[in-house]
């Protein structure tokens, strides 16, 4: 199944090209 983490990237990057802009920072790879 696919991780939550990438569906999260997924709405957060479709949600950037709409808005413009980040609701949060990008978290950095640890």
């Amino acid at each position: 199944p696919p991780r939550p983490e990438a569906l999260l990237e997924g709405i957060m990057t479709l949600e950037e090209k709409i808005t413009g802009k980040r609701r949060w920072p990008r978290r950095q790879p640890s």
